[in-house]
């Protein structure tokens, strides 16, 4: 695998942590994805092609990078309504569909994709009888927090992501008390990070390869999350269990400052760890001037808004999961040897 830029270097040999996949007959009959092309919908299809499931129906409006054995692949925009046959005889809908990235839409589009996809994700489990439904929220929708937040904290979304994730869950809590037999997951995910996320881990990958990151403004931001099989392992988890609602975070117990995160990359990866900070105004400038020269062709990741969400905090904790007896496989140290490994030092 080759990597643009400097050479991807790794640090001195080290055992490798593993994630386990547990193997387990959670279902019968056939599973379905939305979002099945997206960076987690994706790693979760492979997972459950390699536990065995033969009847994974995939649907995206993008095709897949890779055509997995056992799996149908379909091209279908979750703003329309699903068609029925592709719900007969599912047993678990995953609704990872979503428009997340902020920046990069107009507002209206985060309501469209996200409000009115679960709307037909819910239609759709309706109309097939489709007994269980794993949704994908997220941590946007308590706003950003120097404090830690659990799963009863007070919801204060402030952007158009965090507010129509926040609605899509009402559409599916909807959907769970209309009717007895009923199972729903709801997961708030922090940052998820590993092979073939391509956004902010990925950005970070690359900036501290390059040499160019800067603390924008403080180290000490608390960012929440974890790697994408850890996420897929506490579903499992969830679903292992019988309860009709399940609602939890999704992040490491131990909080991470962006300066613990850099560090560990630099353990890991073999990058230099001394970086500058710079204050918050000067980096917010240099950021929209970065943005005027879009109009002469320069692309850039730097955008005011990702500056800002680099200098807040988005704090939660894993308290069902820790009240449920969860423990966790990893660590940010060993995801980001596991993420190494898997794409030979190059964090793509």
């Amino acid at each position: 695998m080759h990597c643009s830029g400097r050479a991807c270097e790794t640090g001195p040999a080290e055992a490798k942590p593993q994630v386990k996949v547990n193997i387990r007959s959670m279902s019968q009959g056939r599973v379905i994805v939305l979002g099945a092309s997206g960076f987690v919908g994706a790693r979760l299809v492979k997972r459950l092609q390699s536990q065995g499931y033969d009847d994974i129906q995939a649907i995206d409006l993008e095709p897949p990078s890779v055509r997995l054995p056992g799996v149908t692949y379909h091209t279908h925009d979750v703003r329309d309504p699903i068609p029925t046959g592709f719900g007969d005889d599912c047993s678990v809908l995953y609704n990872f569909a979503a428009i997340h990235r902020t920046p990069g839409h107009p507002y209206h589009e985060y309501y469209d994709t996200n409000v009115a996809g679960a709307l037909n994700a819910i239609a759709l489990a309706d109309q097939c009888n489709i007994p269980t439904i794993v949704f994908s929220s997220s941590i946007s929708v308590y706003g950003p927090s120097e404090q830690i937040l659990l799963e009863t904290s007070p919801l204060r979304p402030i952007s158009s992501y965090g507010r129509s994730k926040w609605l899509a869950e009402q559409v599916h809590r909807r959907w769970a008390i209309d009717r007895q037999g009923r199972r729903l997951v709801i997961v708030r995910p922090g940052v998820i990070f590993g092979p073939g996320e391509g956004g902010n881990f990925t950005q970070l990958a690359k900036a501290l390869r390059g040499g160019y990151f800067i603390y924008p403004g403080r180290r000490d931001t608390i960012k929440s999350g974890g790697y994408v099989d850890e996420l897929l392992e506490t579903l499992e988890f969830a679903l292992a269990r019988q309860d009709t609602l399940i609602l939890y975070n999704f992040a490491y117990p131990d909080q991470s400052s962006i300066e613990q995160i850099v560090r560990t990359f630099a353990e890991v990866a073999g990058y230099g760890a001394e970086r500058l900070t710079m204050p918050l105004p000067v980096l917010l400038v240099a950021a929209r001037l970065i943005g005027l020269a879009k109009i002469l062709g320069f692309e850039s990741w730097i955008h005011p808004d990702r500056v800002l969400k680099l200098f807040q905090s988005t704090r939660v904790a894993p308290g069902w999961l820790q009240a449920a007896g969860y423990k966790f496989k990893t660590d940010m140290k060993s995801a980001l040897t596991l993420w190494r490994d898997e794409t030979d030092g190059c964090f793509d």
